[in-house]
């Protein structure tokens, strides 16, 4: 174990810690609470991806904040900014003396995206609301039938029948 730790430090040293603890890439997962069917648009300077809520997409590290606008029929449109923060990994960059953070920062491997984002969307409710079906109560007593205003036709049943 001691030897895997001392190589660890070894290859830390000779490049970026976050680079190969961490990686260059991650995986967002896009919510839309309380509807999903969501369609997405994500961006930042040079980079743009779309998903359809829930869903999750995998983009590469950058020190850009990530713009997030989702859209669906019935709600209202909804907006924000993922925040891209420094990864833990790079702290271990300054024992070195800080050589390797270059490589992380260069890979994007030095920051971090949040794995989930939740963007609530409201709904834009109906103009009307929708009638309410009520059955009629049932009366008490039978209806009388009706005293037909005509009499009936040669060959026809009566009603009553």
């Amino acid at each position: 174990m001691r030897v895997f730790r001392v190589g660890l430090l070894g290859l830390c040293a000779l490049s970026g810690c976050a680079t190969w603890v961490e990686g260059s890439r991650q995986l967002i997962t896009v919510t839309t609470p309380p509807t999903q069917a969501a369609y997405c648009i994500l961006t930042r300077p040079g980079s743009r991806w779309t998903v359809t809520t829930p869903g999750t997409l995998r983009v590469d590290k950058s020190s850009d904040d990530i713009a997030i606008r989702c859209s669906r029929p019935g709600f209202q449109d909804a907006q924000a900014v993922i925040p891209s923060e420094i990864e833990g990994w790079t702290f271990g960059n300054l024992a070195f003396g800080g050589v390797t953070a270059g490589i992380d920062a260069t890979t994007g491997a030095m920051f971090a995206y949040p794995n989930d984002v939740a963007l609530p969307m409201t709904s834009l409710g109906s103009a009307a609301p929708l009638p309410r079906l009520v059955p009629p109560e049932p009366s008490a007593a039978p209806a009388e039938p009706a005293a037909p205003s005509q009499p009936p036709l040669p060959g026809t049943l009566p009603a009553e029948f």
